[in-house]
């Protein structure tokens, strides 16, 4: 957090300036290696993970209160309400689904917060996916997220919603690795002629 203090890019647009709800969603926030398999599990945070969401909540000042955190080993999800708005925030709950070795280590999963807001149920996800540029690694991407999908469950007697695809808005974001299937000048090009239907026809994601 030291490296990014006073950046812009921690500091409110004009637009989000009011901005209701915010939500950080940071991956790798420990090295993903084998003695940090067990960060954020039982509930805590690892000292990384602390000091992020220390940080956050000291730049968003007083007017914002934490309301969910949930750690997986690199993921980290923080949602901060609005204090006038933290009165009509309820049934929080959260859970995590990890994608590594045998679907229990989290150096790759998702991160997921389900809450009630006002009258609207909401769900936010942080996720990262498989990486890489390969037909296998494409596949790998599209079973995480269906994986996601159908394993993410709340608590039935106090969340929001039980399961993902029950809210009424859902947030995905992360490090989803979803690729163009071009070199770097190539989409550089493109994207200088404005060539738009030529990117979105290599858009893993389309």
């Amino acid at each position: 957090p030291e490296s990014v203090a006073g950046d812009s890019w921690t500091a409110p647009t004009p637009a989000a300036a009011t901005a209701d709800i915010r939500v950080v969603g940071i991956q790798e926030v420990v090295d993903l290696k084998a003695s940090n398999v067990a960060a954020g599990s039982g509930g805590g945070l690892s000292p990384n993970a602390q000091a992020w969401a220390a940080y956050f909540a000291g730049a968003y000042g007083a007017a914002y209160s934490l309301v969910a955190v949930k750690q997986l080993m690199g993921l980290l999800l923080l949602v901060f309400v609005d204090k006038g708005l933290r009165d009509d925030c309820s049934a929080c709950s959260m859970d995590a689904v990890p994608f590594g070795l045998m679907g229990v280590i989290g150096n790759k999963g998702v991160v997921a917060a389900s809450l009630r807001v006002r009258g609207s149920t909401l769900c936010v996800v942080n996720c990262h996916l498989t990486a890489h540029r390969t037909p296998t690694a494409l596949a790998a991407r599209n079973s995480e997220y269906a994986q996601a999908v159908q394993r993410l469950a709340f608590d039935g007697k106090t969340a929001a919603a039980p399961t993902l695809a029950a809210h009424n808005f859902i947030v995905w974001l992360g490090d989803m690795n979803y690729r163009l299937m071009l070199t770097n000048a190539e989409v550089r090009k493109l994207s200088a002629e404005r060539a738009w239907k030529a990117l979105y026809g290599v858009d893993e994601l389309r």
